[in-house]
């Protein structure tokens, strides 16, 4: 999605569909599928790790693209990995990616009181900063982020302007498919074009009508 949006693009139209046809989506892709035949580029399975991360900390790559949740992994794992963070390279917009959560109460909780009763505890400055301290992820509440700001949560914050959070909007399904299609791409090395022509004729069987009056977010 970054770097699809760092070429001024956008994945997914107002219609809900995938901009499958656009160029810009298409260059972005491929300037990754390029990366992978150069040889530049690796999935983890092939330097024997579990994830991005894994393969970091046991020095198997020299650079990978995470969040803050990596810091604890490493300092945890590999605490003898030296490191540095910086933010992604610019390509022709500034644009990053923004992993966010977000607290629920389900409607049939058999203890709703009891639920709120956390709920307000996990939003309130006690509670966001609990959940700073531990190194996962950035509060919400800015006040909070300025006073645990440091060396390792830095490149992060100051990312947070240009961050935009990854969610497509529309039906899971669609999400699926896409990843299935990007598989084709990066593992098989199949051409962009003709992958991405196969996964719009699919979606039209799936979705014939309109997918932006409904689907889950």
């Amino acid at each position: 999605m970054p770097f699809i949006w760092q070429n001024g693009a956008e994945f997914i139209g107002p219609d809900g569909r995938p901009n499958l046809s656009d160029p810009s989506v298409i260059e972005a892709v491929e300037f990754l599928q390029g990366l992978r035949r150069s040889g530049s580029a690796k999935l983890p399975s092939e330097v024997g790790a579990a994830w991005n991360m894994d393969g970091y900390g046991r020095e198997r790559i020299a650079m990978t693209m995470s969040g803050l949740w990596a810091v604890n992994f490493l300092e945890e794992t590999f605490p003898e990995r030296r490191y540095a963070m910086a933010p992604l390279p610019q390509g022709k917009v500034e644009q990053s990616i923004a992993y966010v959560v977000g607290y629920v109460i389900p409607k049939d909780t058999p203890n709703p009181e009891r639920a709120w009763s956390l709920l307000r505890y996990l939003t309130s400055e006690q509670g966001q900063r609990a959940w700073a301290e531990t190194g996962v992820g950035l509060p919400p509440r800015r006040s909070i982020a300025v006073d645990v700001r440091s060396d390792e949560t830095a490149v992060f914050m100051d990312a947070a302007g240009i961050s935009r959070t990854w969610q497509i909007g529309r039906r899971q399904r669609i999400l699926d498919e896409t990843q299935s299609a990007m598989q084709a791409i990066f593992i098989q090395d199949r051409d962009v074009k003709e992958v991405f022509a196969e996964l719009e004729a699919r979606l039209d069987r799936l979705f014939p009508e309109d997918v932006s009056d409904g689907g889950a977010r």
